[in-house]
């Protein structure tokens, strides 16, 4: 009996020596540790900001500190990265002058004052203007005795210089060269739409090194006297695109013009589909790659007489479409919309000026989705007044838009000064809390955590986001996976279930990334840990096997002492 006790204990001993030895491992384990694993969002994120949000906001408004009445500072704008130029073809007797503004962070700022070498009063010089990357061209249409002229600026470092004077190789007084004026790289386009009795020309000029040639001369091909071809361009790569509002009593007309090698040759002629006397279709014109925007603003529409309308064109191949005719849902009669039109890539921006009856005007932009543009919002100046004539130009780019107020008296002591306003998309920046911790999962069990969601960006600025990654252990569900329209300040709390790997005794690690969906730059990381137990049985099988594989003698000493 007692030898049998004693075989009894012995056995009680070895199997208690594993299980402390497990716990003690457990408890030492850090792995298997309880606590949080600490998480700092900021260190993890990248924060550019996001685009293509449903509201634009007024960021500033830009005007010339010295002004004088009747100067029309925003006559014209145009906008290309981080730089906005604005003409201000009233100064100085109608000398004229233009501005270049440069974004640093939220702030525009004024980089340099445009002049011609050979400036003269009435030159109107600042009439037209637009802007590409390091080059900017401003047109003088009064320039010798209205014969025009147009001026090319490149920016070295931070210095803004003349590079040439551009004039037409056939102009002569009258012709209104640099009436319109549009640049892209080293290619620019001049509109002269008095040429021949306003039959109208335009004139493509290109850039070798540092000196600009005229490369080719524009025309319709069947053009009439008083068409004013040419009186708006807009140039974009190898295309380049003509209005001629005053075609066939001024229901209009605009023309699509291709490069081949150094010859320019008339792709298509572009009419409204439901094109009437008086529309004016091609006052302005604007062309972004395979896409071009040309206003009607005398179109008469459901909302009355003069009420405006746009056409947007699509191009397949060599073939050009109409895509859309879009007008402005609260368009009143009178509200000449389309009377400034500019696009960029799947955004469009259209000016207003007369809108609110009395000039104080207002400008819309559209978004291209799938096959429909949609109208993402009305742009007003904060500070409008009648007769601002806001939205007579526009210009737009990925995240800015440039507006035109040249009535605008923010002095009221000085008419017509005019100003200029910028508006940009509010900027979203995702942020999430929390992380996911379990310990002693059961193999094939199900766990949930939770974890937040939230936009910490620009007030105003909306966030679409969604569940981007996640470990490829185990099974996982999130509620909701992603949303749209989460609005700044806002927080959401995600669910997430995961069903643990069929696999014992393991700590497993990962992290679940949470994206901006359209700037995947923004993410967040939420951190996890899931820890399936040690399984006792298991561990003591594995003990009592290396043991008696180490001491084999052990089982012939206990069957003795037990009487086996």
């Amino acid at each position: 009996m007692e030898k049998k006790i004693i075989c009894l204990l012995l056995c009680t001993l070895l199997m208690i020596i594993p299980v402390l030895s497990v716990v003690e491992a457990m408890n030492n384990n850090d792995l298997l540790s309880r606590s949080s694993i600490r998480y700092d969002p900021s260190e993890l994120r990248t924060k550019e900001g996001g685009r293509k949000t449903s509201l634009w906001l007024e960021i500033t408004k830009l005007n010339n500190s010295n002004g004088v009445m009747e100067d029309y500072f925003g006559l014209s704008v145009s906008i290309s990265g981080d730089f906005g130029i604005v003409g201000v073809s009233g100064y100085n007797e109608r000398t004229g002058t233009a501005y270049v503004f440069k974004r640093s962070g939220t702030t525009w700022i004024q980089d340099a004052s445009l002049n011609a070498s050979d400036a003269g009063m009435n030159d109107n010089f600042g009439y037209s203007v637009s802007i590409s990357g390091d080059f900017a061209i401003v047109g003088a249409p009064n320039d010798d005795s209205l014969t025009g002229s147009a001026y090319v600026f490149t920016r070295t470092g931070t210095t803004w210089v003349q590079e040439a004077k551009l004039l037409a190789s056939d102009g002569a007084p009258g012709d209104w060269f640099g009436a319109s004026v549009s640049i892209n790289g080293d290619a620019a386009i001049v509109g002269a739409p008095g040429d021949n009795i306003f039959l109208g020309s335009a004139y493509v000029f290109e850039r070798s090194g540092s000196v600009w040639t005229q490369e080719a001369r524009l025309n319709a091909s069947d053009g009439a006297l008083y068409d004013w071809f040419g009186f708006s361009v807009s140039i974009s790569g190898d295309s380049a695109v003509v209005g001629a509002p005053f075609q066939t009593s001024s229901t209009g007309a605009s023309y699509v013009f291709t490069r081949s090698g150094t010859t320019w040759i008339l792709q298509q002629k572009l009419t409204a589909s439901d094109g009437a006397s008086y529309d004016l279709f091609g006052d302005s014109v604007s062309m972004s790659g395979d896409s071009v925007i040309i206003g009607a603003y005398g179109d008469d529409t459901s909302a009355g007489v003069n009420a405006g309308s746009v056409y947007l064109f699509i191009r397949t191949g060599t073939t050009w479409t109409q895509d859309a005719k879009v007008t402005a849902a609260e368009g009143v009669a009178g509200e000449q919309f389309g009377y400034a039109v500019s696009i960029n890539e799947d955004c469009a921006i259209v000016g207003t000026y007369q809108a609110f009856y009395d000039a104080i005007g207002s400008a819309y932009i559209f978004k291209h989705i799938g096959t429909t543009w949609f109208e993402e919002g009305k742009l007003c100046a904060s500070d409008g007044k009648l007769h601002d004539y806001f939205g007579w130009s526009v210009s737009i780019n990925d995240t800015s838009a440039l507006i035109g107020a040249p009535g605008d008296d923010y002095d009221i002591n000085i008419e017509n000064i005019g100003s200029a306003y910028v508006f940009g998309q509010p900027t979203p920046d995702l942020d999430g809390k929390g992380n996911l911790i379990w310990t002693d999962v059961k193999p094939n069990a199900k766990v949930t955590g939770m974890f937040q969601v939230g936009n910490i960006g620009q007030p105003g600025s909306l966030l679409n986001w969604s569940v981007t990654s996640y470990p490829d252990w185990g099974t996982w569900t999130f509620s909701p996976s992603g949303g749209t329209g989460l609005a700044a300040g806002s927080w959401i709390n995600v669910t997430a279930t995961c069903v643990a790997p069929d696999k014992k005794n393991t700590l497993f690690t990962g992290n679940i990334i949470i994206s901006n969906t359209e700037d995947l730059t923004d993410n967040c990381t939420i951190p996890i840990s899931l820890t399936t137990p040690v399984i006792m049985e298991y561990q003591l099988h594995l003990f009592f096997e290396g043991f008696f594989k180490r001491f084999p003698i052990i089982f012939s000493v206990l069957r003795n002492i037990c009487g086996y």
